[in-house]
């Protein structure tokens, strides 16, 4: 982003130290330079120029110089006014006896000399101590005078702000690793070494960096505080030291001698006997021995009679008698037992309980072509239903993936024990069922909108066993931090620019992926509100902004003019900064109602900052609203003064400046004061006639006369006058939650003459990048119906 503003947070004007003889020519100037996101230039070159105008902010340019500046580590910068390179003019021959003098400071940012003006200020009293190096030294000296009365104590300067606090030391050295134990000695199991010692911890911490540079005491006057320097981030604790290695393990020693040879033992027990010894082998047959003689043979008997012949076959015998009758029949034997499945019942299956078979159909249930668990009534497109359990599942064969068949018959389930997912096998490849379902949403807690460079959150419900990858698109929108269902998203935006991108997410179970509806978001923006007679609420939906901080620029409203001859109305003050609030809170935004010269102005919080009264000349001015940033209705973050409204008296005073700690005054006649930090400007010449200041709105113009303008609306509102210009309102930068930036007045016409029918007075900032042509303005006079410019608030993030 382009830079298109210089921060004054020091602004330090000169101390001269005066001798007899010498007087330095020059005005010692300090300053920080900031972009306008309030970073500062660090050591930076920068062009600078100084030019002192005569009389007034426009009045003629007396003296012009041109200097170059190099910043330091905080953006500070230090010059000499009087010491640059002069382009008109003479820093000694400026004559301070004779006028007011105010300083115009204008900068390069590139260090080059296409410069932009800061603004005009006044110069205080300090520097005209350069006059007395001028003054006449001729003649003798006079006589010592009385010596007058002592003056009063010039207000206390504003404190400058205090340096940033300078960077931390770097991080102590690493404690060194301890040495190693010894070996253990020889011999039985040596002891073990001994432990090294541990390392040293965490190095020390360095040394607390040198304190920045005090501001110089400011000029006399209330002035702002200048901001509190950044304190420099604690150094890291240096690495803790490793622990020292053990000792290693002793040898083992070596093995004893053998001892002596014991005693005898007792003598054994009396063995069993031994087996029988084997037959010895038979002796030689011996010789046959001699046949003795035979006896002598018997006499032979008589033989027996012969064999009579074999009688005839008798004659076959008759057959038997006939059958007798067939005889009455036994009586039955005793029944057999029942067999084990007794009557059958449809669908019933048998089991076995332990004791005997039983039949039932209220478990197991066949129909004969489909089988039901827990019913009788099997879906006819199963051939196995187990639709009626409630508190029971399908529990598959859990198996290692190692045991799982490779190639299955096609449609067999399982369970991977080793995956934890069911898959089934679709005659090629084992397939997972995932169980994802629709994962998510993606969310950020409810947010949607976020600062340009901000950090956030997002994630979605964990789910078990599965992978999540993250991206953004486009991917130059943002970083991603990362891996789970929960990660940190950084932006890489501009402040001020918006900027559109969608958060995605694939997540991944069983080898499934499955894509997750994208976030769609906002990161950085900017915002503008215009005067609408109420309050307004920013931003619209404030529950999905995650928003912590926002860059605020607030003018208040213009001051109306004279209808006839007259002055013009005040400029409005602007003030700039950085904004802390609640991510998810709505804040209240009341922007100001330019003032105009028509009695018939609404007076009230959102219209203009105070009434008015007519005269036979025409109407006088009324005062310019406040624009304010609220973070609830009543409780101000935030406010930029209105400016005061122009008289027709014969001064042809123009209205009090708005904005700054305190309302610009119109110091003619009855003149009304501007606002303060803490109350309203006073009724210029009212009395009791109203015409005071409170908070908000500026007092109306006095009703006892017919030339009083009211004053402009503020933090603290302007007082209304009764023969002049109403006063302006004031600005407040003082909450806690604020950074201030600037804090700038408007013009205003205090010449004492008519500033022209056409002239109109500007508002602080008018240089700004972001202002727009007729913010602010005070009204000239003599136009009908005219009215001051209304004010405007930037916001960006």
């Amino acid at each position: 982003m382009k830079t298109k503003f210089l921060c004054l947070s020091v602004a330090v004007v000169s101390f001269i130290t005066m001798a007899f003889a010498q007087f330095p020519q020059g005005v010692n100037y300090q300053a920080i330079a900031r972009n306008s996101s309030g970073t500062a230039y660090v050591n930076q070159q920068l062009g600078v120029s100084f030019a002192i105008h005569d009389g007034s902010a426009t009045g003629t340019v007396v003296y012009q110089e041109t200097n170059q500046a190099t910043t330091n580590q905080f953006g500070l910068f230090t010059l000499v006014i009087g010491q640059g390179t002069p382009t008109l003019g003479t820093f000694s021959n400026i004559n301070w006896a004779t006028g007011t003098k105010y300083l115009e400071v204008s900068y390069d940012p590139a260090g080059g000399t296409n410069y932009t003006s800061m603004g005009t200020n006044q110069l205080v009293s300090v520097p005209y101590a350069l006059y007395a190096a001028s003054a006449g030294n001729g003649g003798a000296t006079g006589a010592t005078g009385p010596a007058g009365t002592t003056g009063a104590n010039g207000a206390q300067g504003p404190t400058g702000a205090q340096g940033a606090t300078g960077a931390t030391g770097p991080a102590g050295p690493q404690g060194q690793v301890g040495p190693t134990g010894q070996n253990g000695a020889n011999g039985n199991n040596g002891p073990t070494g001994p432990t090294g010692a541990a390392g040293v911890g965490g190095g020390a911490t360095g040394p607390t960096g040198p304190t920045g540079l005090a501001g110089n005491t400011g000029p006399a006057g209330t002035g702002i505080t200048g901001a509190t320097g950044i304190t420099g981030a604690t150094g890291a604790n240096g690495a803790p030291g490793a622990t020292g290695q053990a000792g290693s393990v002793g040898n083992a020693g070596p093995s004893g001698p053998a001892g002596n040879t014991g005693p005898d033992g007792n003598a054994g027990t009396t063995g069993p006997t031994g087996p029988t010894g084997r037959a010895g082998t038979d002796g030689n047959t011996g010789p046959t021995g001699a046949t003795g003689p035979s006896g002598p043979v018997g006499d032979t008997g008589p033989s027996g009679g012969p064999i009579g012949p074999t009688g005839p076959s008798g004659a076959t015998g008759p057959s038997g008698g006939p059958a007798g009758p067939t005889g009455p029949s036994g009586p039955s034997g005793a029944d057999g037992p029942s067999g084990f499945l007794g009557t059958g019942v449809t669908g019933s299956v048998p089991y076995y309980n332990g004791t005997a078979w039983v039949p039932t159909s209220t478990n197991l249930y066949n129909s004969g072509t489909n089988v039901s668990v827990g019913n009788t009534n099997p879906n006819s497109a199963a051939i196995l239903d187990l639709s009626n359990s409630n508190n029971q599942g399908f529990l598959p064969p859990s198996i290692a993936a190692v045991n799982i068949p490779a190639t299955p018959v096609p449609g067999l389930i399982v369970y991977n024990a080793t995956t934890n997912c069911l898959q089934y096998y679709n005659g090629t490849n084992w397939i997972p069922i995932s169980g994802l379902g629709t994962p998510g949403p993606i969310t950020a807690g409810g947010y949607t909108v976020f600062g340009a460079t901000q950090t956030a959150v997002f994630s979605i419900p964990a789910l078990t066993n599965a992978t999540y990858v993250w991206s953004v698109n486009p991917s130059n929108a943002a970083s991603i931090s990362g891996t789970g269902n929960s990660v940190t998203v950084t932006f890489n935006g501009t402040v001020g620019v918006t900027g559109n991108a969608t958060i995605n997410l694939t997540v991944t179970s069983c080898g499934s992926p499955v894509a997750v509806t994208g976030l769609p978001v906002q990161y950085g923006g900017r915002s503008t509100l215009a005067y609408t007679g109420a309050a307004q609420t920013w931003p619209a939906t404030p529950s999905t902004y995650d928003i912590s901080s926002l860059h605020v620029k607030l003018w208040g409203a213009g001051g109306g003019g004279a209808n006839s001859s007259g002055g013009p109305g005040g400029g409005a003050g602007f003030v700039s900064g950085v904004l802390n609030i609640t991510p998810g809170a709505a804040l209240t935004v009341v922007v100001g109602q330019g003032g105009n010269n028509m009695v018939t102005n609404a007076t009230g919080v959102y219209g203009g900052g105070g009434g008015a009264t007519s005269n036979s000349n025409g109407y006088n001015g009324t005062g310019g609203g406040r624009t304010a940033i609220q973070f609830t209705a009543g409780t101000d973050a935030v406010v930029a003064g209105g400016g005061g409204g122009g008289s027709t008296n014969k001064w042809q005073d123009g209205g009090g400046a708005g904005g700054g700690l305190i309302g610009g005054t119109v110091t003619n006649d009855t003149y009304a004061s501007g606002g303060t930090q803490s109350a309203g400007g006073a009724a210029g010449g009212c009395g009791t006639a109203g015409g005071i200041g409170n908070q908000w709105q500026g007092g109306a113009g006095c009703t006892t006369t017919t030339q009083g303008a009211g004053g402009g609306g503020g933090w603290y509102g302007g007082g209304g006058s009764s023969d002049g210009g109403g006063g302006g309102g004031s600005s407040y930068a003082g909450n806690a939650a604020f950074i201030v930036i600037s804090n700038l007045q408007g013009a205003q016409n205090s010449a004492n003459t008519s500033a022209g029918a056409g002239t109109t007075e500007l508002p602080g900032g008018s240089t700004d990048a972001d202002y727009v042509s007729g913010i602010g303005v005070g009204s000239p006079y003599n136009v009908s119906g005219g009215h001051g410019g209304n004010g405007y608030v930037v916001i960006t993030f």
